[in-house]
């Protein structure tokens, strides 16, 4: 597999693994849609090379692995309506330009499907849990768990004596932030097709927002618009997009997908926990993660798109 890995990536894979080396190695496992038991067959085999060739076989399981795993076992075993099992497929940025041509031709209100390209870029891009940007409920929400149309915005900033647009994103509660206190996520913009920054104003610009108080994604009648809404448009995507897939895209695949897309690009362990918040530690130090950094992960998953 490693042999067929590295010709698909042009890349000379072999024992002992950087550390990159081995997430890339994941990550292409991953979009191959290889489930967790099997990526830790391949993950044991990679051992016993090691320990014939006398390496320490220490460093195939560190904690971003095995996360990764986890998160992938966790991604399978989604019941669908007629009872069958599918697994949770990663999104990717061909996943999402596929997306994005299947909502062109949908028939949902033209409103909605601007919407759902905003979240979707958006929980792709910056890691987002969705629960963290869609409320649960349509019509009733705790504002002090929902993202509010006043925690999001659009700026403009000077990095490096240049101007970069990013998205803003103020959580209130976020999941690993053990000091309860509220964060600024930045999105950037990035080239291609698939960028947040202008998915998000494109939905502003057609959307009424005249209550900085009410969920930041609603429908034009002034309802959120939901997870499980998310779900079932992606769900008929999967069907539409992938009819004969074992796998499905479900509204967890976009968080996944980044952890998997920033690993086949080279990027080590920290910077992925770092970029997606994957623990109170990466949480603490998530600012600690330079701009000028960010920017370049932005525009480097853009370009896979372009």
């Amino acid at each position: 597999m490693l042999h067929n890995c590295s010709k698909d990536l042009n890349a000379n894979l072999e024992a002992p693994l950087l550390h990159n080396q081995l997430l890339m190695f994941i990550g292409w496992l991953l979009d191959k849609q290889v489930g967790a038991d099997t990526i830790n067959t391949y993950l044991a085999g990679l051992r016993q090379l090691y320990l014939s060739k006398g390496l320490n076989p220490a460093s195939i399981r560190s904690e971003l692995v095995t996360q990764i795993i986890k998160g992938r076992r966790h991604q399978t075993l989604s019941v669908d309506s007629i009872g069958s099992q599918k697994q949770r497929l990663p999104a990717t940025p061909a996943i999402l330009k596929l997306l994005k041509l299947d909502l062109l031709k949908s028939s949902e209100n033209p409103n909605t499907k601007l919407l759902i390209w905003a979240v979707c870029t958006l929980a792709y891009n910056g890691a987002f849990r969705i629960g963290e940007l869609l409320a649960k409920k349509q019509t009733r929400f705790n504002p002090l768990d929902t993202l509010l149309e006043d925690d999001i915005k659009i700026i403009e900033t000077s990095v490096n004596n240049k101007k970069v647009k990013l998205i803003q994103v103020c959580l209130k509660q976020e999941k690993t932030n053990s000091s309860k206190s509220a964060t600024i996520i930045d999105v950037f913009e990035a080239p291609g097709p698939i960028c947040p920054v202008r998915a998000l104003r494109k939905w502003l610009n057609h959307s009424p927002h005249t209550n900085k108080k009410l969920p930041a994604f609603r429908k034009p009648d002034g309802r959120a618009y939901t997870g499980r809404e998310l779900n079932e448009y992606l769900s008929g995507f999967s069907q539409r997009t992938f009819p004969n897939s074992p796998g499905k895209i479900s509204a967890h695949s976009f968080r996944v997908g980044l952890a998997s897309t920033l690993g086949s690009l080279g990027y080590d362990d920290s910077e992925i926990q770092l970029a997606g918040r994957w623990s109170s530690r990466a949480f603490e130090s998530y600012l600690k993660l330079p701009r000028t950094k960010r920017i370049r992960i932005a525009r480097e998953i853009g370009n896979l798109a372009a």
